[in-house]
């Protein structure tokens, strides 16, 4: 028994660096995928030993072989990124960037093997527009993480997506290409000036923090005197949100009574 513990701590003190797995649970999820794999070309083998001795005049088989393909491609991808990223939003986007691919990489065989058109490039585009926002979310979530600046307009990303797949749509549905930018045009006008507003607004009210004075009455020198020489934590106005000192009995910013 010393033996085999011995070993397990021997195989996974050499593992590369584990991410969200702990020691024994990586390897229990090598394990768990290593048997997906061998039950998966166990059956498959035998399935085209099947169709190969019943004449081969269809390949059947290779129809269970993609199918089955999505969900060990998808097993693999998951334990390859959670064994490799312990930060949860990377595994959250890399996991999701890898099921789009395995799917739409099966979505597309089908349609060569069907020989109908470019049918796969509906669900393709589909699913990129969520792909695309979540890809907008996560670099945003990974420049804060590490200090860098983001941009207040990085949400026009998220109709500018959507704008992308209107282009897309236009170019493939053989309409005449053009007709994209009615709908295109409102949608970012309407997106920027709606963002904008909400930069401007907040921007504003910075300037009249700023502006305002710290105390409600200038004429109250005792209270502005009590007020300079208090500790006290500081609270949030219950109406707007704003910060404001406990002393205050009026909300500098929204007008809120305080007590």
């Amino acid at each position: 028994m010393s033996y085999i513990n011995n070993s397990e701590s021997n195989f996974t003190s050499r593992l590369p660096n584990r991410g969200y797995y702990s020691p024994r649970s990586y390897a229990n999820a090598r394990s768990g995928l290593r048997s997906h794999w061998i039950t998966f070309l166990s059956v498959n083998s035998f399935l085209f030993i099947i169709n190969l001795l019943t004449g081969y005049e269809y390949p059947w088989h290779v129809f269970p072989l993609f199918s089955w393909g999505i969900g060990i491609g998808i097993h693999t991808a998951v334990v390859i990124i959670r064994s490799k990223y312990s930060n949860r939003s990377d595994r959250e986007f890399y996991i999701h960037f890898a099921v789009y691919l395995i799917v739409n990489a099966y979505l597309l065989i089908l349609n060569i093997l069907s020989a109908s058109g470019v049918w796969f490039i509906w669900p393709a585009l589909t699913w990129g527009i969520g792909l695309g926002c979540h890809a907008v979310a996560y670099n945003a979530k990974r420049r804060k993480l590490m200090g860098l600046p983001v941009s207040k307009y990085y949400s026009l990303w998220y109709p500018g997506i959507v704008c992308i797949f209107l282009a897309f749509v236009d170019l493939f549905s053989g309409g005449g290409f053009g007709w994209f930018l009615w709908p295109t045009v409102p949608i970012m006008l309407i997106a920027y000036i709606s963002i904008d507003h909400s930069v401007n607004k907040h921007h504003y009210r910075e300037m009249r923090r700023e502006s305002l004075p710290l105390v409600s009455s200038a004429n109250n020198s005792n209270y502005s005197q009590q007020y300079s020489q208090s500790n006290a934590k500081i609270k949030y106005c219950p109406r707007c949100g704003e910060e404001i000192e406990p002393n205050f009995l009026f909300c500098e910013y929204c007008g809120q009574k305080l007590h």
